[in-house]
């Protein structure tokens, strides 16, 4: 059922494998409109021999029409509480940029591990560009063991760079 305030309610809603349910929710609302709204992402569930049962659920959050975050706190019953966020923010057509990190301390190495990203991009109408890149890990194998996504897989050079130009 799909109401005039722009969200879905669902009742019951089940994932299954032939006949088998997998995942199960006995009530649920999904946002069904244009605009960006604020709440609690799927969760993330997983397992490996390396980091024992992984669940994660993240939380977004729209802080504004130009800004908004999310925060993904992960658990891994071997490893311990992985802590992780992300921001994105676009003032206006000239700049934007955001932050990515994460933070654990690793059980098993009895150590802070960590990773954070930050990308910003500034353009002026008569062609100059400043753009800032930073990175920084606090391994090389830190992206291989926590990183997400493939474009981060196995990851060992965290470079950061300053360009200032000017496009004619």
């Amino acid at each position: 059922k799909v109401d005039l305030d722009g969200f879905a309610t669902l009742w019951n809603p089940r994932i299954q494998l032939g006949t088998v349910p997998i995942f199960y929710l006995p009530y649920a609302i999904y946002p069904a409109q244009a605009e960006r709204t604020s709440g609690l992402l799927a969760p993330q569930l997983g397992f490996s021999s390396s980091f024992g049962t992984t669940v994660g659920l993240s939380y977004y959050q729209v802080l504004g029409n130009e800004v908004d975050a999310t925060f993904s706190p992960e658990y891994f019953s071997k490893e311990g509480m992985l802590w992780g966020g992300e921001g994105r923010w676009h003032p206006d057509v000239t700049h934007q940029g955001g932050f990515s990190g994460m933070t654990i301390h690793q059980k098993s190495l009895d150590t802070q591990r960590y990773r954070y990203s930050l990308k910003e991009v500034w353009q002026r109408e008569d062609g100059w560009q400043l753009t800032a890149d930073v990175n920084q890990a606090s391994d090389n194998l830190v992206d291989a063991d926590f990183g997400k996504g493939l474009a981060n897989l196995g990851a060992t050079n965290f470079d950061s760079a300053l360009y200032l130009g000017r496009n004619f």
